[in-house]
């Protein structure tokens, strides 16, 4: 692109109108814009700028600022530029958006933004005329957008070093704004959220998972503790599976553990028997000394005491027969009982049932009388909605109604303003219609003394026989101006016709144009309404959404209730389990101690005195374990112990649900609270920080409040702006129609005034050759006159000698008088006109009053009407909201009877099977009674239970006689049998002793060993046994938690395997992408990619660096950042060739840093121009930055400037230094200056 001619006006610091002609530059070079600081240097580009793309070449200025303030208030402000591209020419005009002063009238008015494209070299192509259609050509034309051509034309002023000294976040933004490179930013996004939902799903699963692989013991100084330590530290995050083979190798190890702790202590338990055996027989050795020597002196004191209980016995063994009959007693009066037991439960069951029966018929009855109330409240209602049924077709026809009253209403008020100015009008006419009239009437005074001085002074000296012959000349020429007199006075009657209709045409086009005028400011104020209208739609629409989520938060208040509520209910059935466990355990200890106590005794019956004991092989049995008759089976105490483990294992079921619960529940609360707060904080409501779920409430209550006030208020703004939207979009159609007849009116005014011309013309002819025919007949007359005079000049001859001198004076005041009268009578001619026209224009007027008269009278009924509606509207409307509201209870009131209905009916088949059970008892209660009859019960009509007490009582009186007789029995027995076991024990033990101290002596070689060895060596012993034993139980069950975790963990290892595999798949690939990788450089996947664009420019760059620094400095990208937190990829070294140092581009100095910065941002041009493909630069502008280069380095930059000035390309420099001004002959002068009509610049162009 080429510029050849650029024209601003009013633009920046031009106050006028100033062209600049490009072409006087030349093809290809440098040239200077130079200039005072502030005088528009740059304005020159932000004006080429404008006129292609409606923006300035900065992001500072704003095309609204464009407006000079140095210009006069009459000035338009626009920009032109005529440019060449491909060696086609185009024109393009562009207007900012500024005001300007009104048309008519005083004030200012918005000037719109406007703007033109012609194709000079096509004039076949249509001129392009709207602006963003100009942008989208000029765009197209080019192949540059305005990013674009502000980056390759223009290096703008106080860009240079943005893109030397940024870093990588600031870099990457540049670079994402040239080279569009959004989409991987976006996919970076589009990975985030994707990691953000699968972390979602994996969160879930994990959580869960989680909390049961953190149940899970690691074993103390396991080689993997720390592993594990980690991992559930981070929540197993990403790592359930590493966990479970962690599980697996704990459990793996442990029952090794296990196993190699049960050995030992299997180890330990057989020496403690050694030892127990070697103690034992030590004891034994002791005891049977001393025993035997006890037991000899007992069997002597024994023996007489046999004898007497052998003779008590036989007394008692007389009296069993009693026994017997006592027995079959007993039996009978038992049956009798359980029957009398059985008929006492069917009583107390028959009559709870029927106290529960009564309660539900009483229930049911209750739940009648309410369905009744129900059907009569709905019954109520479907009334008032019958009653309410015509509202909304009501409501609707008012409001129409209301529409079209208040169209007519507005149509009256504007009436009423026509009204007053027709008044006005008059007033002003019937003043000037009296003024016309006062003014007319002197005019005719001095016409009549002018004819008075006239007559007097006619001139009596003329022959009489001349004037005689003239008159007949003059008759004819009379006759003849009477003939064009008249066709000249109906010309004349027609041109004032026309005249009056072209006044009134005007006065009526210049109604016309105020109407459209006053309508044009009403849509003026009125042309937001429709974007103010979806403005509050769109708020209504965030209000509503808003209330959605006030209302989803409710819904989430009510989960986190339920959710509460279950927790409580799990907590209680975790303590019930809990105490069900505890209660299990106990029973089974006591029931495994029984056991063991009752194994005892059944070992001790078939013990024999002399027979070594199974146990500890010892021969003699001095006191054996007594059988216990309340034992417990093996099965039963297997059973037992099922019943514990299952009681165990509810338990921590409902403890791990308890807890899963209790982190769902905190979870759900702790999400819910941050959503409202977070939602909160776009409300305008006061709070600290929620933590209580009543808080959370009333604050969404009070939110709600405000919500439904905001709702109302929006809604009657909807409404206010929906009547503004159709009263603009009726003023727009008005506003059509009234140009249309404008138009009309204009093209009917002109035809008048064409033909109001034709007959001016034609009356000026006439008028002409009428005054030479005047002319001609006032010589006439005046020689008639003078004939006259003559003969009175005979007679008085002798007098006028005396008035010859008077005559003569007179005479040159006679043509004066004259001219006079002929002003005179022409303004009385104009005076008539302007007086036709105004008493037209009164008529006309008059008569426009009259009918605004009658449309005020209608009008005023319209007004009235239109508030009778109004209240009617407001009235329907409520009914209609009433209709709404009682819809909706309606409804309720339906569903509560449902629900109430289905109630009853489940009630009613309850009572139904109660009366049918009712039935079912009463009737097993007669079968017993009569069973009781059968067994010769005496019943006396007494209760079932005092037939019970009775029974009892006698079965208590035989029991206590058979335990008397069985006593005394078994007493007597036990004692005799005791006393002969004894003398038969004492014998035996005495030889038993006596035998076993000798082989005790031969087991131990004769001699015994020391008692306190044994004794301490035994506890030593057990300690380690105690310690191995606590070991292996603790193992034991760290195995079993293990292996419960493992088997709860593996039912979900499938899903949990894919969803983390997937999880951990996407973590990767999101922190690849978005330079998230632990112990790499944080490079994303934008940056990369730009890192690309960013080598090709530094490629470029360089090779004018060089050459400005003749070798000094390349610049170089930086591979990894300085702080390892911070992004990386897009930072820039600088490489020092004198040293061989690299550092950073910081460390240049101002003059280095412009050359860096000129080279950037040269090769970022190059590399957008190649990027664009194809396009032609013939054109570029490098702004300021050459202050701070000294004398080389100037020429360095100059030089590599004029390189790339080659080739038929032209380069601007903008500046004022002064070096340049001796070194670049084309320059463009531009001075700010204070002229005679304000300051402003001007612009000069030097080519020497």
């Amino acid at each position: 692109m080429r510029p050849q001619v650029l024209t601003v006006s009013a633009f920046g610091p031009y106050a006028g109108e100033i062209t600049i002609d490009f072409e006087r530059l030349g093809t290809q070079g440098l040239y200077l814009i130079t200039g005072d600081t502030g005088a528009g240097k740059t304005s020159i580009f932000d004006a080429i700028t404008f006129a292609l793309y409606g923006e300035a070449s900065g992001e500072v200025r704003d095309p609204q600022m464009f407006r000079s303030k140095y210009a006069k208030a009459e000035i338009k402000t626009y920009v032109e530029l005529t440019f060449c591209y491909r060696g086609e020419k185009y024109r393009v005009k562009r207007n900012p958006e500024y005001q300007r002063p009104k048309g008519r009238g005083t004030g200012l008015t918005l000037q719109k933004a406007e703007a033109e494209l012609e194709y000079l070299s096509d004039s076949s192509r249509p001129i392009v005329s709207k602006s963003k259609d100009v942008t989208k050509a000029v765009t197209e034309i080019l192949g540059l957008d305005y990013r674009q051509f502000t980056q390759i034309v223009m290096i703008a002023q106080g860009d240079f070093q943005k893109l030397l000294f940024a870093d990588t976040a600031t870099r990457k933004e540049i670079f994402r704004r040239i080279f569009h490179t959004e989409k991987f930013q976006q996919l970076q996004d589009a990975l985030k959220a994707e990691l953000s939902r699968q972390k979602e799903a994996y969160e879930d699963l994990r959580k869960g998972i989680s909390q049961e692989l953190s149940m899970a013991v690691c074993p103390n100084g396991a080689i993997e503790e720390p592993e594990w330590n980690i991992l559930k530290k981070n929540g197993f995050d990403g790592q359930t599976l590493r966990a479970i083979e962690l599980i697996e190798g704990f459990l793996s190890a442990g029952e090794e553990k296990y196993q190699m702790l049960k050995k030992e202590e299997e180890e330990l338990s057989c020496k403690q028997r050694t030892l127990a055996v070697y103690e034992e027989k030590l004891q034994r050795y002791k005891e049977s000394c001393e025993s035997v020597k006890e037991k000899e002196k007992r069997l002597e004191t024994l023996l007489p005491k046999v004898i007497k209980a052998q003779e008590f016995f036989n007394e008692q063994v007389n009296k069993q027969p009693r026994q017997k009959e006592l027995e079959a007693k007993k039996h009978r009066l038992q049956q009798d009982k359980q029957l009398c037991e059985a008929v006492q439960s069917e009583e107390k069951q028959l009559i709870q049932v029927k106290n529960e029966l009564k309660e539900k018929e009483e229930k049911q009855c209750r739940q009648s009388e309410e369905r009744k109330k129900q059907t009569q409240c709905i019954e109520e209602m479907n009334r008032q909605l019958e009653l309410l049924k015509d509202c909304e077709v009501a409501y609707s026809q008012a409001l129409l109604q209301m529409k079209q009253i208040e169209k007519q209403k507005n149509e009256w008020e504007e009436i009423q303003k026509q009204k007053l100015e027709a008044e006005g009008t008059i007033c002003e006419l019937k003043q000037s219609i009296q003024s016309v009239f006062d003014q007319r009437k002197q005019q005719e005074e001095q016409i009549k003394a002018c004819e008075v001085e006239i007559e007097k002074l006619s001139d009596a000296g003329r022959e009489e026989q001349r004037c005689q012959s003239l008159v007949e000349d003059r008759k004819h020429q009379l006759e003849q101006y009477q003939t064009s007199y008249a066709e000249y006075k109906s010309t004349c009657g027609c041109q004032k016709k026309k005249e009056q209709s072209i006044i009134q045409q005007k006065e009526q086009l210049d109604k016309l144009n105020e109407m459209i005028q006053k309508k044009e400011q009403l849509c003026e104020e009125l042309k937001d309404c429709d974007v103010l209208l979806e403005q509050k739609k769109a708020q209504i629409k965030e209000n509503d959404y808003r209330l959605e989520e006030l209302t989803k938060f409710e819904k989430q208040l009510k989960e986190e209730k339920e959710q509460e509520r279950i927790h409580t209910e799990l907590q209680k059935k975790c303590k019930i389990y809990i105490a069900s466990y505890e209660s299990c355990q106990s029973e089974w200890k006591q029931a495994w101690t029984c056991y063991l106590n009752a194994q005892a005794g059944i070992l001790a019956e078939g013990l024999e005195e002399g027979k070594p004991c199974p146990v500890c092989g010892s021969v003699h049995h001095p006191v054996l374990a007594v059988k216990n008759l309340q034992t417990v089976s093996r099965e039963e105490l297997d059973e037992m112990q099922k019943k514990t483990d299952e009681a165990q294992r509810k338990a921590e079921k409902a403890s791990a649900a308890a807890q899963a619960s209790y982190a769902q529940l905190q979870k759900l609360r702790q999400t819910m609270f941050d959503e409202i707060t977070k939602w909160l904080k776009g409300e305008e409501v006061i709070f600290e920080s929620i933590k209580t779920c009543d808080q959370a409430e009333e604050l969404l209550k009070k939110s709600f409040k405000q919500l439904c006030q905001k709702k109302e208020q929006f809604l009657t703004q909807k409404t206010s702006l929906e009547q503004q939207s159709t009263t603009y979009h009726c003023l727009t159609t008005e506003l059509v129609n009234a140009k249309e007849k404008q138009q009309f009116a204009v093209s009917q005014l002109q035809k008048e005034k064409e033909n109001y011309a034709v007959l001016t013309d034609k009356a000026a002819s006439m008028k002409k050759s009428l005054d030479q025919i005047a002319a001609d007949k006032n010589e006439t007359e005046k020689e008639i006159f003078l004939t006259k005079q003559l003969q009175q000049a005979k007679e008085a001859l002798l007098q006028a000698g005396k008035k010859i001198s008077y005559a003569r004076s007179l005479r040159e005041k006679e043509d004066e008088l004259k001219k006079n009268k002929e002003n005179l009578l022409q303004k009385e001619q104009e005076q008539r006109t302007n007086l036709d026209g105004m008493l037209g224009k009164l008529d006309i007027t008059k008569v426009q009053i009259e009918k605004l008269k009658k449309e005020v009278e209608s009008d005023f009924a319209i007004a009235k009407l239109y508030e009778d509606k109004k209240e009617q509207v407001n009235r329907l409307r409520a009914e209609a909201e009433k209709k709404d509201l009682m819809q909706k209870e309606l409804l309720q009131e339906q569903t509560k009877k449902e629900k109430a209905d289905e109630a009853f009916r489940q009630l009613e088949l309850l009572i139904a099977e109660e009366r049918a059970t009712n039935q079912e008892r009463e009737n097993s209660l007669r079968q017993k009674y009569d069973s009781l009859q059968a067994h010769n019960v005496q019943w006396d009509g007494q209760s079932a239970q005092e037939l019970c007490l009775c029974l009892q009582e006698q079965m208590k009186r035989i029991e206590s006689e058979q335990q008397q007789i069985e006593q005394v029995y078994q007493a007597a027995q036990k004692e005799m049998h005791s006393l002969k076991a004894d003398e038969q024990i004492l014998r035996n033990s005495i030889e038993e002793g006596k035998k076993q101290i000798l082989s005790i002596l031969e087991d131990n070689g004769g001699t015994m060993p020391d008692e306190e060895l044994v004794k301490k060596e035994q506890e030593e012993l057990s300690i380690k046994k105690e310690i191995t034993s606590q070991e292996c139980r603790t193992w034991f069950a760290e195995n079993e938690k293990n292996r419960a975790v493992l088997l709860g963990v593996k039912k979900h290892q499938t899903v949990m395997q894919e969803t983390e595999k997937k999880y951990v798949w996407v973590r990767e690939l999101s922190n690849t992408a978005n330079g998230q990788v632990t112990g790499k450089p944080k490079i994303e996947l934008e940056t990369y990619v730009q890192m690309a664009y960013f080598e090709r420019i530094l490629r470029r760059a360089n090779v004018r660096l060089m050459t400005m620094s003749q070798g000094q400095y390349e610049l170089k990208r930086r591979e990894d950042a300085e702080n390892k937190k911070e992004k990386a990829g897009l930072d820039l070294n600088v490489i020092d060739h004198y040293n061989g140092s690299e550092r950073s581009v910081r460390t240049l100095s101002g003059g280095e840093s412009f050359q860096a910065a000129l080279s950037l941002a040269l090769g970022l041009s190059d590399e957008i121009q190649s990027i664009a493909g194809g396009i032609q630069i013939d054109t570029m502008f490098v702004d300021e930055g050459f202050g701070s280069l000294d004398e080389a380095a100037l020429s360095q930059a100059l030089k590599a400037l004029a390189n790339l000035a080659d080739k038929n390309r032209m380069v601007g420099i903008i500046s004022h230094v002064a070096e340049l001004k001796d070194s670049i002959n084309k320059k463009i002068l531009v001075t700010k200056t204070m002229g005679t009509d304000g300051p402003g610049s001007y612009i000069k162009i030097e080519t020497n």
